[in-house]
C-alpha cells in the first residue's frame, strides 16, 4: 500500500474545523523550513461521500478515525485488489500482493 500511495503517504489528515489554520501554518513553514513531500488532506465531507469499489484496497483496512476513513476512501477506494499480475490490465487502478 505504501508503494501505491507514494508521496501521499505523508499527507497530514486534518479535521476540517482546523484545516484553514493548519494550511496557514503549513504554508508559512513550508518555505522557511524547506518542507517537501508533505501535504494536507482536507477531510471536509459528508458520511455518504465515503465510497469504495468492491474488493478495493480500502475495503482491506480497519479504520477508527472518520477523517482517516474519508482520506483512505478517496485515495484507495478505486484501487482494486487482484490475485495475479495478468489481471492488473482489467482495471484503471489495481494492485497485487
Amino acid at each position: 500500500m505504501e508503494g501505491y500511495l507514494n508521496t501521499q503517504r505523508f499527507a497530514l489528515i486534518i479535521d476540517p474545523v482546523y484545516f484553514d489554520d493548519a494550511l496557514k501554518v503549513y504554508e508559512e513553514c513550508k518555505q522557511k523550513e524547506r518542507i517537501y513531500g508533505v501535504s494536507l488532506f482536507n477531510c471536509k465531507h459528508r458520511p455518504e461521500e465515503i465510497k469504495a469499489e468492491e474488493n478495493s484496497l480500502f475495503t482491506k483496512l480497519i479504520i477508527q478515525n472518520r477523517f482517516a476513513e474519508f482520506a483512505a476512501s478517496v485515495l484507495l477506494g478505486r484501487v482494486i485488489c487482484v490475485d495475479s499480475v495478468s489481471e492488473l490490465k482489467n482495471y484503471p487502478a489495481a494492485i497485487t500482493d
